[in-house]
């Protein structure tokens, strides 16, 4: 008996004459799917540049410091500064 019943109704959800678009045809009361999806790149898109972003700052830093470095040993090699200078400046450089 229930069998019977949950046929017949699974049966008039499946064939209806309705020439009209049902509610869940793929559009809601936001704008549709689409919608959605637009919504979801924009987010992806701004957590990449906020990725990006970060990573870039962190790579700066590291170039900044690997050329102080590199500007320090040179003005040693050249005879600018003295060994207990060079000492010092890399010493504060590392803080």
């Amino acid at each position: 008996m229930m069998s019977r019943i949950l046929s017949s109704v699974s049966s008039i959800g499946l064939h209806t004459n309705d020439t009209e678009h049902h509610p869940m045809d793929g559009w809601s009361m936001w704008g549709g799917w689409w919608f959605w999806i637009i919504v979801l790149i924009v987010v992806v898109g701004i957590i990449a540049v906020l990725i990006y972003l970060s990573n870039k700052e962190d790579r700066n830093k590291g170039m900044k410091s690997k050329s102080a470095e590199k500007l320090l040993d040179e003005r040693y090699a050249r005879g600018e500064i003295t060994k207990e200078e060079y000492r010092k400046m890399k010493k504060e450089m590392k803080k």
